[in-house]
């Protein structure tokens, strides 16, 4: 599959072509999602901020 860092750079680049407002993240689990936060702050990225967790 495609390398997280490699999506999140992506849709980083989108969001400041003003393609969309908010990142959102689905069926993570809790803590992937706090790594993919820290990526984020890490290189400036957009943070996500919608977030529908696993059941």
């Amino acid at each position: 599959g495609t390398p997280v860092e490699e999506t999140l750079h992506a849709c980083h680049q989108l969001h400041q072509e003003g393609k969309f407002v908010e990142l959102g993240l689905s069926n993570y689990a809790s803590w992937e999602v706090a790594e993919i936060c820290t990526l984020c702050k890490s290189n400036g990225w957009i943070l996500p901020t919608v977030y529908q967790g696993v059941c």
